[in-house]
């Protein structure tokens, strides 16, 4: 593994071929130890040379940890994720995890999302230890990477996200797509684990008692407006996706930048605009389907 430092401009504190060298790991332990955080952050740089230490031949780990926004080098987020495009290789996740509240998160969430990562935070008021023992403890166990998912002859369409991210011990992965009509099938999930590839096949029984599960439909259209958001940051603003963004927005009931809803007393909640606003320049990420949120802050929306 090697370790990069950035402020001003990123350079490598230390390397080595393994980590069962303890005597080498107390003096990268120690060469940590004594840095001291100042100057700007020169985020495009130090993921350039992280990207120079990948090796081709095994898989490889890119972390990113950072407190603050790009201030040094190059500033612009597309710029930043283009050139991460141009020297990744094929066999990298990336992870990123952003302290305290001075961080892009939408460049973070991008990064994560594109490279089958995450995207990690710890707020000024939270306990860090625990969300570093969280995220150190789920991407040291892989329990199933290169996920595909087939759902067989049940039709689905309109599935979000569009690419899968990998699966890691203790986390879970929400899926949401359409069917035109109410049937039974099955769905199967492969990967990898290791060198060894699995299946799962899970059988769907087909039921007309959806009384209970209206809000699926709600995550559903969140997360189909988020990635229409991000299609018009990326590309510019087209009319045919707007339309679908207001379209989604006014049938569920869901504020956006294009939409906005005035809620009278006698009107209540019956629009639906208690359910969480989706900025213009907010990502989802592929696991929880909302960012940029902490942890807690994720799994409190999903279980609403």
């Amino acid at each position: 593994f090697s370790i990069i430092t950035f402020s001003n401009s990123a350079g490598e504190l230390t390397s080595m071929a393994s980590a069962d060298n303890k005597e080498y790991m107390k003096t990268a332990v120690d060469k940590v130890r004594a840095l001291e955080a100042d100057g700007g952050t020169n985020l495009n740089q130090a993921l350039l040379l992280g990207l120079e230490k990948i090796s081709i031949s095994k898989p490889n780990y890119l972390i990113l940890l950072t407190d603050g926004l790009p201030t040094v080098g190059v500033r612009n987020p597309d710029e930043i994720t283009k050139n991460i495009k141009k020297n990744i290789k094929q066999n990298t996740r990336i992870f990123c995890f952003g302290v305290g509240n001075d961080v892009d998160a939408f460049l973070l969430d991008k990064i994560a999302g594109d490279y089958r990562g995450s995207s990690n935070y710890v707020r000024e008021h939270e306990d860090m230890e625990i969300e570093v023992a969280s995220f150190f403890g789920k991407i040291s166990n892989p329990a199933l990477t290169d996920c595909k998912i087939d759902f067989g002859n049940l039709d689905v369409y309109d599935v979000y996200p569009k690419e899968l991210p990998d699966l890691f011990s203790g986390s879970s992965l929400f899926i949401f797509g359409r069917m035109p009509v109410n049937k039974s099938g099955t769905v199967t999930l492969t990967g990898n684990t290791g060198d060894r590839q699995r299946k799962f096949t899970y059988k769907i029984e087909s039921t007309s008692d959806v009384s209970g599960n209206q809000f699926v439909a709600n995550l559903w259209a969140n997360r189909k407006i988020a990635f229409l958001l991000d299609e018009i940051r990326n590309n510019g603003e087209n009319k045919e996706l707007i339309d679908e963004v207001i379209k989604l927005s006014k049938q569920y009931g869901i504020i956006t930048p294009y939409t906005s809803f005035l809620v009278t007393e006698d009107e209540g909640k019956d629009i639906g605009a208690d359910k969480p606003m989706i900025k213009k320049n907010q990502l989802y990420d592929a696991a929880s389907g909302y960012a940029p949120l902490s942890r807690e802050e994720k799994e409190s929306m999903v279980s609403q």
